[in-house]
């Protein structure tokens, strides 16, 4: 009876102190945009069929670009944007699981890169390419915030880096064109730029760059009842 009524009272006073969480899932998928150029145009017009086959493979259409976003979602970097945010400083203030456990350090950007570490997870959904990115939090609308968040600076970073690195092949590009008089060379150079500018147009756009969001709407469930 004993045992009983300390179980009890433990289980009471568990329950009290625990704060409720609620886990924000959101599903992100590789983007199927062209973002390499075709290096098969480095080849003269009379190279032999599987040759092209063989460097077309390796040009546009890869994933390593949404290898590289679930790899630095929670890494430094990213974590550095977020606490510029006054909303996401506010909303980690609050994330704890009991009443009595002490706030998380997150107060620079290598501490909060460690708590992203911990609390965001991202899972393969089945056998397919997409990926499942949760965090719990006991406010259902700062965890979605969260990730929204995350997902745009993430992606937004990868795009910023390479409308930098376009700008810069195409200024070199033209610069080379200006001094070359060869027919073959110039054809490589322009088919070159060609690509380059292809890219600049899809990023004109404005999509997704590395990923892309399966499900517009980020699901939320109570965590001890999932």
């Amino acid at each position: 009876l004993a045992g009983v009524l300390i179980g009890q009272t433990g289980a009471s006073l568990f329950l009290t102190a625990a704060v409720p969480q609620y886990r924000a899932t959101m599903l992100v998928a590789p983007t199927t945009r062209s973002g390499t150029p075709d290096i098969s145009a480095l080849f003269p017009n009379n190279a032999s069929f599987a040759m092209e086959y063989v460097m077309q493979s390796f040009g546009p259409g890869d994933s390593s670009d949404f290898m590289r976003f679930e790899t630095i979602l929670r890494e430094a970097s990213i974590a550095d944007r977020l606490l510029r945010n006054e909303k996401i400083r506010t909303g980690l203030a609050k994330a704890q699981r009991y009443k009595f456990s002490a706030v998380a350090d997150t107060d620079n950007s290598s501490k909060l890169a460690a708590w992203l570490q911990k609390n965001i997870t991202v899972e393969p959904v089945g056998q397919t390419r997409l990926k499942r990115v949760s965090l719990l939090h006991p406010d259902p609308a700062f965890a979605v915030y969260m990730l929204q968040q995350m997902y745009g600076i993430t992606d937004g970073m990868m795009r910023a880096e390479l409308e930098d690195k376009t700008a810069k092949r195409i200024n070199y590009l033209n610069g080379e064109l200006d001094k070359i008089s060869n027919p073959e060379h110039r054809r490589i150079l322009t088919k070159l730029l060609m690509d380059q500018e292809q890219i600049n147009m899809i990023l004109a756009v404005n999509e997704p760059y590395a990923a892309a969001i399966a499900e517009r709407r980020a699901a939320i469930e109570r965590a001890n009842e999932a």
